[in-house]
């Protein structure tokens, strides 16, 4: 049997293992629970530099780039209220977009073209046997609705750049 003093040692050991972890446990959570939580968005392909001169409309980017598009920041520009950018496929095929204010009413008109869905607003896609276009109403931020043009210089598929337009997201501005 064990004595009464190795008992009580062993108990305030225990004791105090029990209260490190608890304490441990405390600081932690409460850490998280802390930490200021700030929604990420999307990754932000357009220099800052620029974005801080957009104050009319919210900017938008694809949340993702598609595989193998990448975007030339260095041609990236906000003149006279137009915001533009161009990606580029490794065979040289480029997507140009421009962004603005969306005029009023514009996207209640009636487009003769595809519509696209789960897009961020709302979208049609139109081609013919040289290029791809399309066109996004994004809702934006704020009340600051977005028109979002999308051009390619070569027809791509259909999926392909619905899934593109799907993409895209505001920035948080």
């Amino acid at each position: 049997m064990w004595k009464a003093s190795e008992r009580r040692a062993k108990t305030r050991r225990l004791l105090a293992t029990v209260a490190v972890a608890a304490c441990t446990l405390v600081v932690a959570g409460g850490l998280l629970i802390w930490r200021p939580w700030k929604p990420t968005g999307p990754k932000v392909l357009i220099p800052a530099s620029v974005l801080s001169q957009i104050h009319d409309f919210t900017p938008y980017n694809p949340e993702v780039l598609p595989s193998g598009l990448t975007i030339d920041k260095s041609k990236t520009t906000f003149s006279q209220g137009i915001l533009t950018f161009q990606l580029t496929n490794p065979i040289g095929q480029k997507v140009a977009v421009t962004e603005q204010v969306s005029p009023a009413g514009m996207a209640d008109a009636h487009y003769d073209a595809d519509k696209v869905d789960g897009v961020d607003g709302i979208g049609y896609l139109s081609h013919d046997k040289t290029r791809t276009y399309g066109t996004l109403f994004a809702t934006g931020k704020d009340n600051k609705p977005t028109l979002v043009l999308v051009n390619t210089t070569d027809p791509i598929p259909t999926e392909n750049f619905k899934d593109l337009l799907r993409s895209f997201r505001a920035i948080q501005n």
